[in-house]
């Protein structure tokens, strides 16, 4: 990845082996269930979120039903492990995964993040509120909108910039409906329970 290579160099060996295994230590994800605990790329998006997006621009925009297929289960859940052992993984490979692999995998690590990308539970409530007043303008509603954004900009950046990485990518998705057949309407259902979800004790 650009600029973001680190060369050591010592005369003494042994010293080389301990200081690249605290390395390797120090910069290995401890849960995928967590974003500020991944690593992040320049744009401080998850490494994870990032290649899975550009591997579904590359291989998957053109794809019929992409986001609404299913993969396959055990391909998912090894796609996830490789990345939570090391997210620069060189096995994500179109001769490894499919592109609805891919997706699942995009959808379930969103969807499994203990604090959801639209926030806290406040967050949430603030959000489903806009769903169900229908006193609000839509002009309200837009300035409603961006006042959450912006509470989420400052309190949550990493959750904030991967909103705005994945609603991007959505966009890009719905621009090719004629061909994949997924409408803006089709991929706001797919992704609302993966960016709203909440822990399972929530009442």
């Amino acid at each position: 990845v650009s600029n973001r290579f680190l060369y050591l160099s010592s005369p003494i060996i042994k010293l080389m082996d301990i200081l690249y295994s605290c390395l390797r230590q120090a910069i290995k994800v401890k849960s995928l269930a967590n974003l500020n605990e991944q690593i992040l790329t320049s744009q401080n998006i998850p490494v994870i979120v990032e290649r899975f997006i550009n591997f579904l621009f590359e291989h998957g925009l053109l794809s019929k039903g992409i986001y609404r297929q299913a993969g396959q289960e055990t391909k998912i859940k090894q796609l996830l492990n490789e990345c939570l052992d090391d997210p620069f993984t060189t096995t994500l490979t179109r001769e490894n995964y499919t592109e609805h692999d891919v997706a699942n995998a995009l959808k379930r690590f969103l969807r499994q993040l203990e604090l959801p990308l639209l926030g806290t539970r406040q967050n949430y409530q603030a959000w489903l509120r806009s769903t169900v007043d229908v006193t609000m303008t839509s002009e309200q509603l837009i300035q409603y909108y961006r006042a959450l954004l912006k509470n989420l900009k400052q309190h949550f950046p990493v959750n904030y910039l991967t909103l705005r990485s994945i609603l991007m990518h959505i966009h890009t998705v719905a621009m090719l409906s004629d061909v994949n057949s997924m409408t803006l309407s089709n991929l706001i259902a797919t992704f609302g329970p993966c960016l709203v979800s909440q822990p399972a004790t929530m009442p």
